[in-house]
């Protein structure tokens, strides 16, 4: 698990994981933050700076009311979740601005002294004042079982490609350049194709409309390449997420074929199993 951190870690700049250091440090458990300062010494990055994103992590939580982020101003969500789950709930709450924190992970059965990472559930922390919209939230998609699980609700391809958030996957996916041996039929490269072009032309509109940056523009025209060769292009991870960008830009428009969720669906049950956690 060190070695599959570390080696995600090592593709992303030292500005984001430092970053991560200062402001998120309460997201990751504590041997993802072993790996991230690893990674740090490794590129000339001394103790002083990373006791620095320490203390100003520290210094931006105090203990006092002021801020309302203390400790004691989060309360345990009730239930827990798969570490696959987990990514998808690290992203909504992220991108509604809800305060939390991830609490030590719970292992599935004590019958061996190793879980795997499927059998690993986490609990969650959630500051008071956001608590009963983080629930509701939650509740819209998933469902607490008997035993105080919480469990992922049936949804639709388009609604499981809207809550993608790239930059959480993409960083939890290691050797993402590595062959997979996976195929498209004729007509799923011809679609792909198609979605693929416009969206390398409609990019700067996309973008604004997402309101983020396109994570996998720069693989579009090696994708498209691959696509017009048959029989001869070996896809990779990066392959797959850029097909998932590109149906998440289309998802809602009249473009976006119908054919395609079963490509989408099966894309995201491959990608989305057995994810490292960050």
């Amino acid at each position: 698990m060190a070695n599959t951190l570390r080696s995600v870690y090592c593709e992303m700049e030292s500005d984001y994981l430092m970053g991560q250091l200062a402001d998120h440090r309460p997201e990751y458990t504590p041997e993802a933050l072993e790996a991230i300062e690893a990674v740090l010494r490794e590129r000339g990055v001394d103790e002083e700076e990373l006791r620095n994103a320490r203390e100003n992590f520290n210094a931006a939580k105090p203990g006092d009311d002021e801020n309302g982020l203390d400790p004691e101003a989060f309360t345990m969500l009730p239930g827990d979740f798969s570490q696959t789950d987990l990514l998808l709930v690290h992203a909504m709450l992220r991108e509604h601005d809800i305060p939390f924190f991830v609490n030590s992970t719970m292992e599935g059965s004590g019958a061996l002294p190793l879980s795997t990472i499927a059998e690993r559930r986490y609990t969650l922390s959630i500051h008071t004042s956001a608590f009963d919209r983080a629930k509701a939230l939650l509740e819209e998609h998933f469902h607490c079982d008997d035993g105080g699980g919480y469990q992922r609700r049936a949804v639709s391809v388009r609604e499981r490609l809207r809550s993608m958030d790239f930059n959480d996957l993409a960083t939890r996916r290691a050797a993402e350049d590595e062959a997979l041996g996976v195929d498209f039929s004729t007509q799923e490269r011809r679609r792909l194709q198609e979605l693929s072009a416009r969206l390398l032309d409609e990019a700067d509109s996309v973008e604004q409309r997402l309101e983020r940056p396109l994570f996998y523009f720069d693989n579009l025209e090696g994708f498209i390449t691959k696509l017009s060769s048959p029989g001869s292009a070996e896809f990779t991870t990066t392959d797959l997420l850029t097909v998932l960008e590109v149906l998440q830009a289309y998802r809602d428009e009249p473009v976006y074929p119908e054919s395609l969720d079963q490509t989408a669906q099966s894309i995201l049950d491959f990608l989305c199993k057995d994810l490292p956690q960050a």
